[in-house]
């Protein structure tokens, strides 16, 4: 991909060779246009890749002269008329203009503008261009937040002007720029300032000034890493199943200031008809059920995909909910039933256009791994997902006399090498062969997005519908309130239809309660998963750190501790 420098000298290229072509011509068509100025400002000056280029596809309206793509999903649409057809602008030094303004009032505009947006409400895409090789309006075609005349037009009215003021236009339609959500940033509606949030650490004096130890301090410390930590990713099931709080949530008495504080779902969940959560020892409550019984009807199978949102409050434990889901409430529906996969983005990349191949990637090597024995990716498999391009190689390239058997097998091996390095194409094909082939549903979990940037986590939100309509999969997306709640007054997930669980967070004293009865148990009683637990080999005195739990929880509660065993 080329730079802005020279991004700008093509611009001026392609500026002087229209006019020398059209001064020698006379009029100049449609064609001509699109192919001598279009085209060429679209890839060489703001470096869109051919891939994501689609031209005369078809929508209910007619034909869209140029589509253009994200990650697979079409986000702008450009309607281009010949250059003989003049756009007559406002003599403003002011360039955005309402489209519901003295903008329409000239005809060619307004075809343009109805035409190209009608297009976009055709096949549900937002943001539009229209050009006619010199001028360029860009604007927002479809709005949730207002009607689509009371926002305004982008206008670049001649390629003199974009020279002149060439790094708004680059900053705005550049394929780098665009995924980088310019036009989300121009277009989009008010942002509203987000709900400040604190820690209590940051109340505290001197916070950071280092903690003396004492002597059970290296005892201690393998117990908190296993048992008092994150018990999610801790790999004996004991841990997670003793520890794990289900029942209640959060429900604080402040007597001081007469209130009750409780962690709820919020009116704007509850008015987009988001679904509580109940657990019990032996269930994921709702959501649970909704999954089971997605996965028991065969034919939902073959639908568009579903995308859940599980949602809950910092601390209400999404992660840990849904570890214990596929590891223990939910492992035998999931294992018997489906190929699952969890896909964690904490781990992911830092460039937003990378994720769809981190997704893939994800899905490929838990196929290849975890997955193995099931020998998911043979070579029947990899021929039947490239059936339609090996008709076109033996129609073509491969249709030799003599070319049969081991011969035309071993001619098709490097094609179909290529194709499967194509990770981004190949990996969702493989995925919905498996799926119809095989008759089994596929479920993707995507956790840890909203520790990411608020613009990455727009990215990944429509990354998740787009794998769940890829595969047809039922796509589990664990997100903050507050995330989920910034996207929505962004429109981020306005277009697509999901369902909502509402995670609350568990009652505090009830989690501690749990981890340290789990904790003394083990110790006085050699219960558990001991061994997993002092795994370091450091020595330790298990009845001094027993009393020592005894007097934290006692602390805590003011009560005598009871073992679990009595």
């Amino acid at each position: 991909m080329g730079t802005p420098d020279t991004a700008f000298e093509e611009l001026k290229q392609i500026n002087e060779a229209f006019a020398v072509f059209r001064a020698g011509r006379g009029s100049v068509s449609e064609a001509d246009t699109r192919a001598k100025v279009i085209d060429k400002i679209l890839t060489d000056v703001c470096f869109w890749p051919e891939g994501a280029i689609a031209r005369e596809e078809r929508a209910d309206s007619g034909l869209i002269d140029y589509s253009l793509s994200v990650q697979t999903r079409r986000f702008v649409v450009v309607e281009a008329k010949k250059e003989g057809v003049s756009f007559s602008f406002p003599d403003s030094i002011h360039k955005n203009l309402k489209l519901s303004g003295p903008v329409l009032t000239d005809t060619n505009v307004a075809a343009a503008i109805t035409q190209v947006r009608r297009y976009c409400d055709d096949l549900g895409i937002r943001y539009a261009v229209a050009t006619n090789g010199y001028a360029w309006l860009v604007f927002r075609a479809i709005r949730e937040d207002l009607p689509w005349r009371e926002g305004y037009v982008r206008v670049f009215p001649s390629l003199e002007y974009i020279e002149e003021h060439f790094t708004e236009f680059w900053n705005l339609l550049s394929y780098e720029a665009v995924v980088s959500g310019s036009l989300d940033t121009e277009f989009g509606s008010r942002l509203v300032t987000p709900r400040r949030l604190g820690r209590v650490l940051d109340s505290l004096y001197n916070a950071d000034v280092p903690l003396h130890r004492n002597r059970l301090h290296s005892q201690l410390y393998p117990l908190i890493q296993a048992v008092f930590e994150n018990i999610a990713d801790q790999e004996p099931p004991e841990i997670l199943k003793s520890c794990y709080v289900h029942t209640g949530s959060l429900r604080i008495v402040v007597q001081d200031l007469n209130t009750v504080i409780t962690d709820a779902i919020p009116q704007f969940l509850l008015a987009q008809g988001a679904e509580p959560v109940h657990q019990s020892a032996n269930t994921a409550g709702d959501f649970g059920a909704a999954v089971e019984q997605v996965l028991a009807v065969e034919e939902l199978h073959n639908e568009l995909g579903q995308l859940y949102l599980l949602l809950g409050g910092i601390g209400s434990g999404k992660t840990t909910f849904i570890k214990r889901y596929q590891r223990e409430v939910g492992k035998q529906v999931l294992d018997d039933r489906a190929l699952w996969f969890h896909l964690d983005f904490l781990v992911a990349p830092i460039d937003p256009r990378d994720l769809e191949q981190f997704v893939w990637r994800g899905i490929l090597d838990d196929i290849r791994n975890r997955y193995n024995s099931l020998n998911l990716e043979t070579r029947r498999a990899i021929k039947r997902v490239f059936s339609p391009e090996i008709e076109v190689l033996s129609q073509t390239v491969l249709r030799q006399p003599g070319l049969r058997g081991e011969q035309y097998q071993s001619a098709l091996s490097p094609y179909l090498d290529k194709w499967q390095s194509e990770i981004g194409e190949y990996v969702p094909r493989l995925v919905r062969f498996i799926k119809n082939d095989r008759r089994v549903p596929v479920v993707v979990f995507i956790d840890n997005v909203d520790q990411l940037a608020p613009a990455y986590q727009a990215q990944v939100y429509l990354l998740a519908q787009r794998v769940a309509r890829t595969v047809g999969s039922i796509t589990v997306l664990a997100l903050r309130e507050e995330s989920y709640y910034t996207a929505n007054l962004q429109k981020t997930l306005t277009a697509y239809t999901s369902r909502k669980f509402h995670i609350a967070s568990p009652k505090f004293r009830l989690m501690i309660d749990y981890r340290i009865r789990f904790a003394v148990d083990m110790l006085e009683h050699s219960k558990g998963p001991i061994d997993y637990v002092l795994r370091s080999g450091v020595a330790i005195d298990r009845t001094d750190i027993s009393e020592f739990l005894k007097i934290v929880e006692t602390s805590i509660f003011n009560t005598i501790t009871i073992s679990l065993a009595s």
